[in-house]
């Protein structure tokens, strides 16, 4: 299952902002998250030989998460989309435009041995360009990036987060609690705007 969250159309509401009490992102760990595989026979997670690491993106991954973008693209969201629609995206998100979007917002990656196999976008309490390899489909790698950028909305103080999602990663986000806001037409096709409420930063965490 490919997960592609768009809200790369303006019209997509960046108003709507529901916001609880500002908490500094500072108290949040500064380091990068690393997290065991998810064993797809178990079901759950458990530890394995090789660790996932979360941390932001660096100009030199561009390259490297276009890559997993229009792998997703090619291999997993074709089953969604008409060939047209794919092309237009894969040319869509180049290595240059991936800096520029870097530079937009706070882009995260997910690092497996070196190679990136993920990546998620955050502007407030918006997530955007949300990808996995398609190799790495099943082993929780999409469920914590969302969970972290999740983390850092929360602590910032909004009271829900917004994402915009393919037909192909849909029912991904409605399995993360996410609900259907509404849906809507963007220039790569049919989008639904769905939305999942944030938990209140503890204010007794800064002095544990």
């Amino acid at each position: 299952m490919a997960i592609l969250a768009r809200h790369e159309n303006a019209s997509v509401a960046r108003g709507w902002r529901g916001r609880l009490l500002r908490w500094p992102t500072a108290c949040l760990p500064t380091r990068p998250v690393r997290f065991g595989k998810l064993k797809a026979e178990k079901g759950s997670l458990a530890p394995d030989t090789v660790t996932v690491e979360i941390r932001r993106f660096r100009p030199a991954d561009s390259a490297a998460v276009a890559d997993v973008i229009e792998r997703c693209l090619r291999e997993v969201n074709s089953r969604d989309y008409p060939s047209d629609t794919i092309e237009l995206m894969c040319a869509h998100f180049t290595p240059r435009q991936i800096e520029r979007l870097a530079a937009e917002r706070q882009m995260f990656v997910a690092v497996d041995q070196d190679d990136v196999v993920g990546t998620v976008s955050r502007d407030g309490n918006k997530v955007y360009t949300m990808f996995v390899h398609p190799r790495t489909i099943g082993q929780g790698i999409g469920r914590h990036l969302m969970v972290h950028v999740e983390a850092l909305a929360a602590a910032d103080g909004y009271a829900f987060m917004e994402t915009g999602a393919s037909i192909t990663g849909h029912g991904f986000y409605q399995r993360l609690g996410y609900l259907d806001v509404r849906t809507s037409e963007t220039e790569f096709g049919f989008n639904y705007i769905l939305r999942k409420p944030l938990p209140r930063p503890d204010p007794d965490a800064a002095v544990r």
